[in-house]
């Protein structure tokens, strides 16, 4: 506050109310290849519907198990973000809607100097999807009950500000062929979009149509455009009386302009060159089968491919672009789904540099021609048996081929054969979205510190039947090995009956829930641990972190996740060297509850006329 010399009161705030919160542990992300759905793009799907309308249904081919995998997950848990991969060649539809004037040229469909792109990547969005164009220029009046518009465009609140005029645009996009919603639909409308770069409006949201359109689910400007390359088209230099009428309002260049109060002269009269945005895009000129006199200007997206099927090794690129960033990306369980080796590898690789997270993979199944994971040639499609699943192959996996050792990763021992109800079959498909799934439900209904697997938490949904079934000794032999058997019990359905990491070395850390509640807690505590950053290293600081720290440690004891616990934070790890060098040190000692893995029950018969005493 000011400084003063007479008496007075001051009233100052700080808050030392300063929490743990216990971050979840149940985002998941998979990578797969679907039929529909945008590419390259983080999408968070929270149920089956959601699955269904952002990436279709699934193939009945191989990669379609991806889909099944995603399913899977989906009967447990509520968070996962998928990536869908692009393969060689895949493209998405297009459309050029405004050309660039030159001597003797007739402008019309085939234009690109503003092109427009289908967030859908393949050949199911050709013809699919159409995009309206009406301008306040336009001879046609928009807002009849003939077309998608509300009104016919004309001048917004900040053109008219400043003097301008003719500025509006409106975009609708339209489902003609019934793909992303009913046929003849208008999946997004767009009205009172402005040229003008820095329009808003009275509430201060942007107007400029480029940065209203960037947050269409269905369709996204060309990204090799220039960053104000105008919708409206461009003269190439040239003048004539048709740039009057036609183009951008900076016609020789095709650029889109600002309008402000730097634009008017000493009476407030804005400068001529920015005074009228009536016009029409150059598309229209001597276009007469697209003018926009009669109706909206109006263009079909086109020229989308699926490409080549997306491979392994393209996942794996996928999910190192997509998932590799802490900072960017929060993830707490990894799916492999239907992986060849050097991808299951890699996911283990990837969660254990992350380490806030667990990958879960399952044996890969290879085709004839050893082909693994989706680029196999067999589509594992109404096959009454899985041969190339079984103790021996799961096992040799395991020992010489993974050669992973890892406390970030767990791995299942079987596959599912399940009903597809959508290509009306039954289908092979691995076990580690049900897995991962089993890993979300456990902590919504009790804790990550939860073992997932036994009767209780452990039960498989969705199975007809199981690729193998293994006897008691080769449930013991694929344990030691740390490999978590899925096991259908007669009368108890199909369990998971192990909770191993993929550790090889005997401690804490080869049980999945420790390395659960490892990683929850690391994550909470180095989150709260920012705030400790640029405060002053001293015993106050350091008292300060361990009173929001404890709390959480005795309710995590409270919840059967620790024995006990140990916070040290005081002049014995932070020495006057320690704090010289601007370092803040908290040793966290903790004794993790273990899960029950072997039962003993004792009986012992007596003679008739024995007595029994308690203790």
């Amino acid at each position: 506050m000011a400084f003063t010399l007479s008496p007075s009161v001051s009233v100052t705030e700080r808050d030392f109310s300063g929490i743990v919160s216990l971050v979840a542990t149940t985002p998941a992300a998979f990578v797969g290849r679907f039929d529909k759905g945008p590419v390259n793009e983080r999408i968070l799907i929270s149920s089956v519907k959601e699955l269904q309308e952002t990436f279709g249904t699934p193939s009945v081919d191989r990669y379609g198990s991806d889909w099944w995998t995603c399913y899977n997950f989906l009967q447990y848990g509520n968070n996962l973000t998928v990536v869908r991969a692009q393969g060689a060649g895949a493209t998405s539809a297009t459309i050029g809607i405004s050309g660039e004037y030159s001597s003797g040229v007739v402008l019309g469909p085939a234009e690109s100097f503003f092109t427009m792109q289908t967030k859908d990547v393949g050949a199911h969005v050709n013809g699919a999807l159409e995009l309206q164009l009406v301008t306040a220029g336009m001879g046609y009046t928009a807002g009849t009950a003939t077309d998608a518009f509300t009104y016919k465009p004309n001048t917004s609140s900040h053109a008219a500000r400043f003097g301008a005029t003719g500025d509006e645009l409106a975009i609708a996009i339209i489902d003609r062929r019934g793909v992303f919603g009913p046929s003849g639909s208008v999946l997004e409308l767009y009205e009172g979009l402005s040229q003008i770069i820095n329009a808003v409006d009275d509430l201060g949201s942007p107007l400029y149509y480029k940065y209203v359109i960037a947050e269409s689910d269905f369709v996204k400007i060309d990204p090799n455009l220039g960053q104000f390359q105008s919708i409206m088209g461009s003269s190439a230099g040239r003048g004539g009386t048709f740039s009057d009428l036609f183009g951008a309002n900076n016609v020789e260049d095709g650029l889109d302009v600002t309008v402000s109060s730097a634009d008017l002269d000493a009476n407030g009269i804005i400068n001529v060159s920015k005074a009228n945005f009536t016009k029409i895009p150059l598309d229209a000129y001597n276009n007469a089968g697209n003018s926009g006199e009669n109706a909206p200007l109006s263009y079909t997206f086109t020229g989308g491919a699926y490409g080549t099927s997306v491979t392994n090794a393209e996942k794996q690129t996928t999910w190192t672009t997509y998932f590799t960033d802490t900072d960017e990306v929060d993830v707490s369980i990894v799916i492999a789904g239907d992986a060849n080796n050097a991808l299951n590898q890699h996911l283990v690789d990837l969660a254990t540099t992350r380490k806030d997270c667990i990958a879960l993979i399952s044996q890969p199944v290879a085709d004839a021609a050893g082909n693994a994971g989706i680029e196999s040639a067999e589509a594992l499609v109404n096959t009454a048996t899985l041969d190339k699943c079984t103790f021996s192959t799961v096992k040799d996996y395991r020992t010489n081929d993974l050669n992973r050792d890892s406390s970030y990763a767990a791995m299942d021992g079987n596959w599912k054969y399940i009903s597809d109800s959508y290509n009306g079959v039954s289908r092979w498909v691995p076990l580690n979205g049900d897995v991962a799934g089993l890993l979300a439900r456990t902590e919504t209904d009790f804790a990550p510190w939860f073992s997932p697997a036994g009767y209780s938490r452990g039960n498989i949904q969705n199975v007809i039947k199981l690729a193998f079934a293994p006897s008691k000794a080769q449930r013991d032999s694929l344990y030691s090995i740390g490999i978590n058997n899925i096991f259908a019990f007669p009368g108890s359905g199909t369990v998971l009956w192990g909770d191993k990491t993929l550790q090889t070395k005997p401690s804490a850390f080869d049980r999945i829930q420790v390395r659960r509640l490892f990683n929850v807690l690391e994550k909470s505590f180095a989150t709260s641990a920012n705030f400790v950053l640029f405060e002053q290293n001293d015993a106050f600081t350091r008292q300060n972190f361990v009173s929001q720290v404890e709390p959480v440690l005795r309710d995590v004891q409270n919840r059967r996740g620790l024995e006990n616990y140990r916070i040290v934070c005081d002049e014995s790890n932070n020495t006057a060297a320690t704090v010289a060098a601007g370092e803040f040190i908290a040793d966290i000692y903790l004794q993790p509850t273990k899960s029950v893995q072997f039962v003993k029950l004792n009986f012992v018969a007596n003679n008739s006329g024995s007595f029994f005493t308690e203790g």
